[in-house]
């Protein structure tokens, strides 16, 4: 019987071992020689009414033992039986390919920290914990190690508990993240109690490395984030390192802090250099923003340009169809720059940009700004008066003039450019309008000066606060004995939808007499196709012209010129805008309240054809046919809408017909024609030591009037 016992014992070693290296690769050593395994008690702020977080830790036998998986196990009783909710929770499940896993590296660190958590908890519940090691998924009976296990009690109240949090798809500098509150920690808190929550995030040296974050953690940033009604913390960690490895954690604080586990993900790798969100660092005065961005990685090459790209209208803005600003590319991995010129109420999209042989990256998330405070008159200088004179005689004198828009005030500039006079005061300065660049710059020329005439010049800007001007400057034309004329041209007048008075001036002959003068019209105002319109000069050389057939709301240019032996010399071009066609107003008549010899008559403009109200007033006839009517004029109120009037001399419980009229440039429009009766006239009552009939109140057989009105 003992030699049986004996020969089963023996048969059966062997099939145990061999079972056992059956179950281990080939390239590794049995858990015979098994790691070594701890858990540590968790910290108080570790566990929550539903949730407990750990750190364990694995180390590995000299022989580096390949691991396939590594957890921890949760039970209400010691035993770790499905009787005590047993639950198996894989931290981390290694794969052959995970060259990096510190399981698997060949180097000095044998001993490895994990962090796992169990969630889904009771409240006021003992539960023993270990951690566990496993070197074939397949056989877990004989390839798992674990450590010694502690005890820990939930409790019935504590800080907030979360699901598990989910990390979306990284991109190269940002990654979506979202994780719910699933405990507040007490059956009287709500969401609305949480003060402070968001997430805690660090770079890691690789993927399965994770930290054990709190704010106090050296290299731990925060992003800040409220949950939403149903619990959520829905946000994008931003300015992440392409390809660099993190790990991350909710955070919540109601009547303690609580923390979720910790995920870890890796940022996308990309050859583009990544840059910054750009941030708002404040502004030195009203429509000014100042930025300030870094570069993270320069990607495959170094990087060529740097700046922010703005605008708005596009939600994300780019190099093409957004105003850029440029920033110096230097060894600073930060960079800034002043966005001046934006308008109070506006909301601007801003990115942070930079360029490398291999395109252009840019910020990940946009920056919303949207200016507020009082708009005020901008601020505007005169850079520069060039003056290019003619070399054959024949040629115009010209000038070119430069401005700098320094401040738009915080307003829409509305109109740009130059003020020129030959008057020191600037009386009766003829204005050139310029176009603003990407740099706020804004050029004008002005053709056919003048020989021998003192210019004086200044820049202006204008916005809704008013108009500002820069100081003055002067050029001064050179004499000459043998040119073209020198002339001007004088503000159209007594402009109507097809119809204006032309006027101009020679205000030096050239030193040959004048053998034409005349006027070209265009719509461009490149004066190209013009219509030329010929006039007569009078002893002082003034000339003027009507046109005729004009297109109404048609807005045109016009240039005097004038022809000696030399050639022809054009003046200043004007523009004009034709009247818009308009059409006589659309009155209406209201009802008439009368007395017995007097009504008080109003009417409404209720539209003014296009035209300007002249006057207006009301028609007054016995007949229907409002034949022989009495006019009276009526009093318009500032708007030109409302008129009255109080028409008298009218005889008692007479019927009258009136009608309402408005004028203006396209002639009287009439409202429809409304009726009333007069009253009866007033019976004069007898004083009270007259009345016969004091019983009666003074008054026997008066008889009263009402007014009627018919349409």
């Amino acid at each position: 019987m003992k030699t049986i016992n004996r020969l089963q014992y023996i048969f059966l070693s062997l099939l145990v071992t061999g079972s056992v290296l059956t179950g281990c690769k080939s390239d590794t050593v049995p858990f015979n020689i098994s790691p070594s395994l701890t858990v540590e008690q968790p910290q108080p702020e570790d566990i929550t009414r539903t949730t407990a977080h750990f750190v364990a830790t694995v180390r590995k036998d000299l022989h580096n033992s390949y691991i396939q998986q590594v957890g921890i196990q949760c039970a209400t009783n010691s035993a770790f039986t499905e009787d005590g909710d047993l639950r198996t929770i894989t931290t981390k499940d290694v794969n052959e390919s995970d060259l990096n896993h510190p399981l698997l590296v060949e180097s000095n660190k044998y001993q490895v920290e994990f962090y796992p958590s169990v969630g889904n908890l009771r409240p006021n519940t003992r539960y023993w914990v270990r951690s566990y090691a496993m070197s074939d998924t397949l056989h877990p009976e004989i390839a798992m190690a674990y450590s010694e296990s502690i005890v820990f009690t939930t409790p019935a109240t504590s800080a907030p508990s979360f699901e598990d949090v989910t990390v979306g798809s990284p991109l190269p500098t940002s990654v979506p993240i979202s994780v719910t509150i699933s405990d507040m920690g007490s059956e009287l808190l709500t969401y609305e109690d949480v003060t402070l929550s968001g997430y805690l995030y660090k770079r890691i040296t690789n993927a399965t490395e994770a930290s054990n974050l709190r704010t106090q953690t050296p290299g731990v940033k925060t992003v800040l984030k409220f949950p939403d009604e149903e619990g959520r913390l829905d946000t994008v960690l931003t300015d992440l390192v392409p390809g660099a490895y993190y790990a991350v954690r909710a955070f919540a604080v109601a009547e303690g802090t609580g923390y979720s586990e910790v995920k870890t993900f890796q940022a996308q790798q990309t050859s583009l250099p990544a840059v910054s969100v750009a941030r708002n660092t404040g502004a030195q005065s009203v429509g000014q923003v100042n930025l300030s961005a870094d570069v993270i990685a320069a990607g495959s090459s170094s990087i060529s340009a740097r700046g922010f790209v703005y605008s708005r209208t596009e939600t994300t803005p780019q190099l093409i169809g957004s105003t850029v600003v440029s920033c110096p590319v230097d060894e600073s991995e930060t960079f800034s720059a002043t966005i001046s010129n934006l308008s109070v109420g506006t909301t601007y999209y801003i990115r942070a940009y930079a360029t490398n042989s291999a395109g252009t990256g840019y910020s990940s998330e946009v920056l919303q700004v949207r200016l507020t405070g009082e708009i005020k008159a901008p601020t505007v200088s005169l850079i520069s008066v060039s003056l290019t004179t003619s070399q054959d005689e024949t040629a115009a004198n010209m000038a070119e003039m430069v401005g700098f828009l320094a401040s738009n005030g915080g307003g829409a500039v509305e109109e740009i450019g130059f003020e020129l006079s030959e008057s020191e005061n600037m009386e009766g300065a003829e204005r050139f309008h310029g176009d603003l660049d990407a740099n706020n710059m804004f050029r004008a020329i002005s053709y056919q000066l003048a020989a021998g005439t003192t210019y004086y010049i200044r820049a202006f800007a204008q916005n809704s606060a008013g108009t500002a001007y820069s100081e003055i400057k002067t050029v001064t034309t050179p004499y000459s004995q043998n040119s073209v004329p020198s002339v001007v041209t004088v503000q159209p007048e007594d402009i109507s939808t097809t119809f204006a008075v032309l006027g101009g001036y020679v205000r030096n002959e050239g030193g040959s007499p004048i053998r034409a003068v005349g006027f070209q019209v265009s719509k461009s105002q490149d004066m190209s196709d013009p219509i030329v319109v010929d006039a007569n000069a009078n002893d002082q050389l003034e000339f003027m012209r009507e046109i005729h057939n004009l297109e109404p709301n048609t807005t045109y240019y016009v240039r005097a010129f004038a022809e000696n032996e030399t050639g022809m010399g054009y003046g200043n071009i004007r523009t004009f805008t034709t009247v818009a066609e308009i059409n006589v107003p659309n009155v209406k008549t209201m009802d008439a309240n009368p007395a017995s010899t007097s009504a008080e008559l109003s009417g409404m403009v209720e539209n003014n054809g296009g035209g300007e109200i002249r006057n207006a007033g009301f028609e007054l006839s016995t007949e229907p046919s409002m034949a022989n009517p009495t006019t009276y004029p009526g009093t318009l109120d500032a708007n030109k809408v409302q008129f009255h009037t109080s028409a008298g001399n009218l005889q008692p419980s007479t019927t009258y017909y009136v009608r309402a009229y408005a004028v203006n440039d396209a002639g009287t429009g009439y409202g429809e024609t409304v009726s009333f009766t007069t009253l009866e006239p007033e019976t004069v009552t007898p004083g009270e030591g007259d009345n016969p009939y004091p019983s009666q109140g003074g008054v026997k057989g008066q008889r009263k009037a009402k007014a009627t009105t018919k349409r």
